[in-house]
């Protein structure tokens, strides 16, 4: 059990918190490792420029420190097919602020880049990689699954910010 929950942690440092690269109405709370109890909201929203489906995205996080996230996402590329499974290829840009628990002050930053998943039936895989600022210039970079069930998603998932972070989403 060790060697796993290692792996896990190895793997989860490797990549970062993304949802998948197609906008999704969804709401949920979410854990992430040493950071705490977080809440997020996605909307697919009613324009398209370009014939591009679009979203707006938003988390906050309480814990060991307050975090906030609000992005927002174009489909780029939303039905590539890549030896016979579906690859969606979007873009992103997120606003984000944190404010440490020490009572400091906050800071502001941004963030920008791609995203691609690889869909299946109840599942999709999804992976970010860009460039961000937060306290400094550096790269971002993502990975997350996740897993439907009827309205529900449950998401595994870790970033450039946080480790390791579950998530249970309601689709609407």
């Amino acid at each position: 059990m060790k060697r796993l929950f290692l792996l896990l942690m190895v793997l989860s440092g490797l990549a970062a918190a993304q949802l998948p690269a197609y906008p999704e109405n969804a709401v949920g709370l979410s854990y992430a490792l040493h950071q705490g109890v977080g809440v997020q909201l996605g909307l697919k929203l009613p324009f398209s420029p370009l014939g591009m489906e679009t979203g707006l995205e938003a988390s906050f996080r309480l814990g060991q420190g307050t975090r906030a996230t609000l992005g927002t996402k174009a489909l780029v590329l939303p039905s590539l097919t890549l030896s016979d499974q579906f690859v969606a290829v979007g873009a992103e840009a997120s606003l984000l602020w944190e404010q440490p628990n020490t009572g400091g002050p906050g800071y502001l930053g941004g963030e920008i880049g791609p995203t691609v998943s690889l869909l299946w039936p109840s599942a999709s895989l999804s992976a970010h990689l860009g460039l961000a600022y937060l306290r400094g210039l550096h790269l971002s970079y993502g990975l997350g699954l996740h897993v439907y069930a009827g309205p529900m998603a449950f998401e595994l998932s870790s970033s450039d910010r946080s480790i390791f972070q579950t998530s249970l989403l309601y689709l609407f």
